[in-house]
């Protein structure tokens, strides 16, 4: 199916759960909101959000004011090999609670986050843990992704090499940790006081891992030694 199904229009029984898995939340149209639209069900469709990112519950708190929005935070290990072939090493993690919808009840919320772990758990390829300060989980992740992501794609090496190489670890990557974690303190988030080794250490270092942000910009690198002559009616390419 390549479009959203509208239940009323198709006359479609309610979808108890929608499932958004983009990662992060866009935030140009189309938005996730328009998208999934013509799927929910007031009161009825939980909505589960596996992406990245803080503050994203909102938009659909506003939208959906009586559905159960739930937050996944996930860590998992995949990266394209070759076009159309995912290496998948390490098992998933996912830290599943609510967000917590002012105008519904908490405990109602986390009945739904539990009962998603359930279904979600069945198939035995991800640990579903659930996860009752999601605040907390999210800006965890932070801690990761505000670092390591964002470094490795500069300095083009993976977080294994980030590690090896004498004190590079000292003077970039745990003084961007250590501001995550000063910014979630002021916040009223308190992380644990592990936390920063932990995410150091997350990775097993013969995995040579490239965070997410570091194969995008080699693959734009690739495919940035090429590009079609668009006023030309032959379409040659080009390497630049």
């Amino acid at each position: 199916m390549n479009a959203i199904p509208n239940v009323i229009e198709e006359d479609l029984e309610p979808f108890d759960y929608i499932l958004c898995v983009t990662k992060n939340c866009p935030d140009i149209p189309p938005k996730i909101v328009d998208l999934i639209l013509p799927a929910v069900t007031p009161s009825h469709t939980v909505i589960v959000l596996v992406q990245n990112g803080l503050n994203i519950e909102k938009p659909l708190f506003a939208a959906f004011p009586s559905n159960i929005i739930l937050s996944g935070v996930q860590m998992i290990d995949s990266h394209e090999e070759e076009p159309g072939h995912i290496l998948h090493e390490e098992p998933d993690f996912l830290y599943l609670g609510a967000f917590h919808n002012q105008s519904l009840e908490f405990e109602i919320e986390n009945r739904a986050a539990k009962a998603f772990i359930e279904i979600y758990g069945k198939g035995g390829k991800t640990k579903c843990l659930y996860c009752e300060d999601v605040p907390l989980a999210r800006w965890r992740k932070l801690v990761f992704n505000a670092s390591f992501n964002p470094l490795c794609a500069i300095t083009g090496l993976d977080d294994a090499r980030m590690r090896i190489v004498p004190g590079l670890v000292e003077a970039l990557i745990k003084p961007v940790m250590e501001e995550i974690v000063a910014i979630a303190k002021a916040l009223g988030h308190i992380l644990p006081d592990d936390v920063i080794q932990s995410m150091i250490d997350m990775d097993p270092m013969d995995l040579y891992l490239k965070p997410s942000m570091q194969c995008d910009l080699e693959k734009v690198a690739a495919f940035s030694r090429f590009f079609v002559n668009s006023n030309s009616f032959s379409g040659k390419l080009y390497r630049i």
